[in-house]
């Protein structure tokens, strides 16, 4: 892992000081490059920038000057290769696109617009091969690389059924959050699934949807979702000395006895339910989204992570040769809507009783 480190001052950006990276020093060149590679996208997005120098001048000045922070894209290219780990053989795949995105949110940087760099290549290998994305600049001759491995789709094991890429793979749907008589967690309770093997930071994500039904006799139920907050269940930084990167026991994930109905409770307004008419709720289906990141990502987030606000020295984690930035890899699977009754036969009348605002019901 190679780190650099930044200083920032808390009373003025961008001071004189004496640091790793003087940005008062000399101008050099430095391209920065962002980007997470989806195996599972049609099209993939690298932002590239360029550092720039505070000799004189306001810094957030410079910062909302276009050409302060992008190339003249007639001058540069990004390419990727792809490398062959066991031979060592190198060959050209694409050349990435330049394209400017009208979206980029307002803020302290030039706005609204920027420029990110496409590429379409979907031939990813997951195994015995590397991605290299490699920066020129035909004026002033400089080259920047960054390296990344492939978190693959295809290597991800649920029983439940999803899609990757163009592919369907289904598993045996069964009950994997069931609970035992006295409330402890059944041994095939957990959500049971494994991931590629060079996944190294793993997280879960589930939305739930439900139906209202109210008072008045001539009004139809609605159906709510949870899309706006979403359930994180559980984040894992993989331990590498888990044999085929089984998440959990057995592979398994376990989920606490409250943790479903603690989430509904959190999320769901019941506050004007006597107001508006509210007689009951029913759960209709759980979708889960599963998210896989390689070691780049996974020290990017400790790395950045690991600051303390009282001190003037922020770490920086980059995997960018001759450059700053991040090149990682990830891979998102999200499931069919599944039933509630499929995923549990514990989610019932009596399981929600700790919950009575809820008013969630169940036909037994």
């Amino acid at each position: 892992m190679r780190v650099l480190v930044i200083l920032i001052l808390s009373i003025v950006l961008f001071s004189a000081c004496s640091t790793d990276l003087d940005v008062n020093a000399d101008f050099r060149e430095t391209p920065i490059m962002f980007g997470l590679i989806n195996q599972s996208d049609s099209i993939n997005y690298i932002r590239l920038q360029k550092a720039y120098s505070n000799q004189d001048g306001n810094a957030l000045e410079i910062a909302k000057n276009f050409d302060s922070l992008y190339y003249d894209t007639t001058k540069v290219k990004l390419t990727l290769l792809e490398l062959d780990r066991q031979n060592g053989d190198t060959s050209e795949v694409d050349v990435l696109v330049p394209e400017y995105n009208e979206d980029k949110a307002p803020g302290d940087f030039a706005a609204p617009g920027q420029y990110v760099y496409k590429t379409d290549f979907n031939d990813f290998k997951p195994d015995g091969y590397e991605y290299i994305f490699k920066f020129e600049n035909s004026e002033s001759g400089l080259e920047a690389t960054a390296v990344t491995d492939i978190i693959a789709c295809e290597r991800i094991v649920a029983p439940i059924r999803y899609t990757c890429r163009d592919f369907e793979f289904t598993g045996s749907l069964r009950r994997n959050l069931d609970f035992n008589e006295d409330g402890s967690m059944n041994p095939l309770s957990f959500l049971e699934f494994e991931g590629p093997d060079n996944a190294a930071f793993f997280s879960l994500e589930a939305v739930v949807e439900y139906t209202v039904e109210y008072e008045e006799d001539d009004r139809d139920r609605d159906t709510f979702s949870t899309k706006d907050n979403v359930w994180s269940v559980i984040t894992l930084d993989l331990d590498e000395n888990v044999p085929g990167k089984s998440y959990g026991s057995n592979g398994t994930i376990p989920i606490g006895e409250t943790a479903f109905g603690s989430y509904l409770a959190r999320v769901i307004d019941t506050e004007n339910d006597e107001e508006n008419g509210v007689i009951s709720r029913a759960l209709l289906n759980i979708q889960f989204t599963f998210y896989y990141y390689n070691e780049s990502y996974e020290n990017y987030l400790e790395v950045n992570g690991n600051f303390n606000p009282l001190s003037q020295t922020r770490p920086l984690y980059t995997n960018v040769d001759n450059g700053l930035g991040l090149i990682a890899s990830r891979n998102i699977l999200v499931t069919d809507k599944i039933p509630i009754s499929v995923v549990s036969n514990f989610f019932n009348t009596n399981y929600f009783s700790s919950w009575p605002d809820l008013k969630f019901f169940f036909e037994e």
